[in-house]
């Protein structure tokens, strides 16, 4: 992988930027249970249903934007994979 990056350095900067994103967005899988365990801790069981609803939107935006995020990253992601290869191709055959 090293030598495949050093070999495409204008494409390096965004492998890197596309697949840190993609962890990002992955990542932030975690925050929806935590979410739903405070709604239930303080929406349901003290009554507060203002709290539910405003964390239910929440939630179903969150996990709209969190799937966008992740699915535009990993096309991004795969573009540049393949202009780097692409370039390997060129190298490989010119010499």
């Amino acid at each position: 992988m090293k030598w495949l990056l050093n070999e495409n350095k204008e494409w390096k900067s965004c492998f890197h930027l596309f697949n840190t994103s993609l962890v990002i967005f992955d990542s932030l899988s975690a925050i929806p249970p935590i979410l739903v365990g405070y709604m239930i801790d303080e929406g349901l069981q003290k009554g507060n249903q203002i709290l539910i609803i405003q964390l239910g939107i929440f939630l179903i935006c969150f996990a709209i934007l969190r799937q966008l995020g992740s699915y535009f990253s990993a096309i991004a992601l795969d573009k540049t994979c393949f202009h780097m290869a692409s370039n390997i191709k060129q190298k490989c055959y010119k010499s």
